[in-house]
């Protein structure tokens, strides 16, 4: 019994890397009346935090409160419900004390710890195409395979985290957890973004990060590149509009931005290519065209090729490049 009550007596509600200590000194009447607020919940390093108290049934307008910050006193008034600071750096710690004299004589204390801790979040298509020495980010198209990692920014970096992951607001309760550091998810269809965040806290919940990212899907791409056997794609330059071909034949590359899965060979991508309209059978590699010169009794040709991803319902595309083959 006793120690049931010695429990009560000392209660501190820990929230997102705050304590919230309840007064000993009636704790079950005036200190239990008087709520606590703090924003932002999880103030980053030098984030402007205002905190606030509030109460239904205790007199705040008549109470005397003082604010005590790292033990020096910041503010004491009467009615002086709100205190706002900016909070510290990463690993520095602010100590609020909040002293309420109610205008009935009863004391209140309310401690409240301000632990700042930060988080960056990084993200990779990783089902999506993009050619060899490519220098961008893979950006993932409809239905792509997306991988976060949340990298914390905290006082004790060994220290074991538990990573809280949400996406588009909704928890994801089995991909959250201790040590729980990435996250994956296919990009749905319906959704013009997704919304990817995360919190990052302690295992006693002495501090805590959050953040959020937002992920736009792309639309697929399709460029066309000449690659010659023994000098392999120019990436350097992509073809569009009108080609004049000067060679006796030039092989064409398809490279599908962003398709998934990431082998343009796969045969999860449906290649369709055409000649002046007509439907070219394939014999070789699926994303090469050999065009020969000559092969157009009016010397030019109009070579158009769509491809499809065929277990993703909109990863298709399609794009057309006239080639000037010259007279026979």
């Amino acid at each position: 019994m006793h120690s049931f009550l010695f429990r009560i007596l000392t209660t501190s509600l820990i929230v997102f890397g705050l304590f919230f200590v309840a007064p000993l000194v009636h704790a079950q009447e005036a200190g239990d009346e008087i709520s606590v607020d703090v924003i932002p919940a999880l103030p980053a390093p030098g984030e402007n935090t205002t905190i606030s108290l509030s109460s239904f049934t205790a007199n705040l307008d008549g109470a005397k409160i003082t604010w005590t910050v790292n033990g020096t006193v910041k503010l004491s008034s009467f009615g002086a419900k709100k205190y706002s600071l900016t909070a510290g750096k990463v690993g520095i710690t602010t100590k609020i004390v909040i002293s309420i004299i109610l205008p009935t004589g009863e004391k209140v204390e309310k401690t409240i710890v301000i632990q700042p801790a930060e988080a960056d979040l990084l993200w990779q298509a990783v089902d999506s195409y993009t050619p060899p020495f490519y220098k961008g980010r893979a950006l993932p198209a409809s239905e792509a395979l997306i991988k976060v990692v949340a990298i914390p920014n905290i006082k004790n970096q060994n220290a074991s985290l538990v990573y809280n992951w949400k996406k588009n607001y909704q928890v994801a309760q089995a991909e959250s957890g201790f040590g729980k550091n990435a996250y994956s998810f296919r990009a749905s269809y319906l959704n013009k973004n997704e919304k990817i965040g995360v919190v990052i806290s302690a295992p006693d919940g002495t501090y805590a990060a959050n953040k959020e990212v937002t992920i736009i899907p792309v639309a697929t791409q399709i460029l066309f590149y000449r690659t010659k056997p023994l000098e392999g794609p120019k990436y350097n330059h992509a073809l569009e509009g009108t080609f004049l071909l000067t060679d006796t034949e030039t092989t064409l590359l398809a490279e599908p931005y962003y398709f998934s899965p990431d082998n343009k060979e796969s045969s999860q991508l449906k290649y369709t290519w055409k000649l002046n309209n007509t439907v070219i059978r394939m014999t070789g590699k699926q994303s090469e065209l050999v065009v020969r010169k000559g092969d157009n009794t009016n010397g030019v040709a109009k070579i158009d090729v769509a491809i499809e991803s065929i277990p993703k319902l909109f990863q298709l595309n399609n794009t057309s490049l006239m080639i000037n083959l010259g007279a026979k």
